[in-house]
């Protein structure tokens, strides 16, 4: 005899309050998206789908003026509908965040597949945050250590601070690619090095791909004395002159890490409205590697298959079509879902010897008319040969 699937939303309220917590996962997952009094018992119960697209933990005021922690749960298919999401509110001084802390992170840590945690402390909405309020709220309401042992991805938005009180809380211990975001325009040098000293002192220092977004004051080099195992540095400048900058200092000072064997990339799309044309851009960009002592072009069949390997994976890794799919929480990004290389683009390929030893730099220069703003796509890469 066959059984009927359960219809749990038809299901008498007094009856759905004693049922919910006897579903199974998918029919929780399932059922998610029915009323809204469906909706809250199954967030109370927690849903649980195999594979989590991302975590954001955002730190901020509630509506009663309280702060909180806001932990919004993404799943894997994520469309943008914020009935598809979960959002749970921490507040800092209120006795039920203990329950509701217990609640999410045991329903978290059974999920097998997390993708992406990312950290927003607004600077405007922490003026007035209260950090010894905070160290307590995390000291009591500490998460899950098995949950955090799966981020792979760690992306980092907001007030230093906070950020750096926050982080020895999570141990984050498996992070294969972590990227950070300051909330100012110009920084001095000495207290953006202290900032990433401190989130790489943790235990991130063997974080294999780092993404430095580079301010008015900072050029690579900043990175050079800060201790770190990273395979890859990638260096993001919002101003065609500030790439400019960083493009010539590796050319003339080298890839900044100690180790010999580390790739390094500079990655941006500029507007279109500051910087010109892409034809512009790309001569600017390729005279400046041309008339670089040392360099000489070549063609493609001079680099190895393994080296053209690497160079496709890292720029993949460092699309805004990579990035939209990692960090679904940013609306702003999803509009780069679809993106793909066009004709228009070119690619360049040069042998660099420094030191006795050859560096291979390719540069790629792309238009995206589709944008909401056209932009150029500038791609710089640099991989030692061994």
């Amino acid at each position: 005899m066959s059984l009927s699937p359960l219809n749990f939303p038809s299901l008498p309220r007094e009856l759905q309050g004693f049922v919910v917590k006897w579903l199974h996962d998918a029919e929780a997952q399932r059922f998610f998206r029915g009323n809204k009094y469906t909706k809250t018992l199954i967030e109370k119960r927690g849903i649980f789908p195999g594979y989590i697209a991302e975590i954001k933990i955002r730190i901020g005021q509630s509506s009663d003026n309280d702060f909180a922690v806001f932990v919004d749960v993404y799943p894997r298919h994520f469309r943008g509908d914020s009935s598809d999401k979960q959002q749970w509110l921490l507040n800092f001084n209120q006795f039920d965040s203990l329950a509701k802390s217990k609640t999410l992170w045991t329903a978290l840590t059974r999920i097998p597949v997390y993708r992406c945690l990312s950290i927003d402390a607004d600077e405007e909405e922490l003026g007035a945050v209260d950090l010894d309020s905070f160290v307590e709220f995390l000291t009591f309401y500490r998460p899950a250590c098995p949950l955090f042992a799966q981020i792979r991805r760690l992306h980092i938005d907001g007030e230093p601070e906070v950020i750096k009180v926050l982080l020895p809380h999570l141990h984050l211990s498996s992070i294969e690619k972590i990227s950070v975001r300051l909330p100012f325009a110009r920084i001095d040098t000495l207290v953006f090095q202290t900032y990433w000293t401190e989130i790489l002192s943790r235990s991130h220092r063997d974080c294999p791909y780092v993404l430095v977004i580079l301010l008015d004051e900072q050029t690579p080099w900043t990175m050079i004395d800060i201790e770190s195992n990273a395979r890859h540095f990638e260096f993001n400048c919002d101003l065609l002159e500030l790439l400019e900058t960083a493009l010539n200092e590796i050319l003339q000072k080298g890839i900044p890490s100690r180790d010999p064997n580390v790739t390094a990339q500079i990655r941006n799309y500029l507007s279109e409205a500051d910087c010109g044309e892409m034809k512009c851009v790309h001569e600017k960009l390729l005279n400046l590697i041309v008339k670089n002592p040392g360099t000489k072009q070549v063609e493609i069949g001079a680099l190895s298959a393994s080296e053209l390997a690497q160079f496709h994976y890292l720029h993949r890794q460092s699309s805004f079509k990579y990035y939209a799919k990692t960090l679904v929480s940013n609306a702003g990004v999803r509009v780069w879902l679809n993106e793909r290389d066009t004709a228009e683009a070119r690619v360049h390929y040069f042998i660099q010897t420094r030191d006795q030893r050859e560096i291979v730099i390719v540069l790629f220069v792309d238009q995206k008319l589709d944008a909401p703003d056209p932009a150029v796509d500038v791609n710089v890469v640099w991989i030692p040969r061994f």
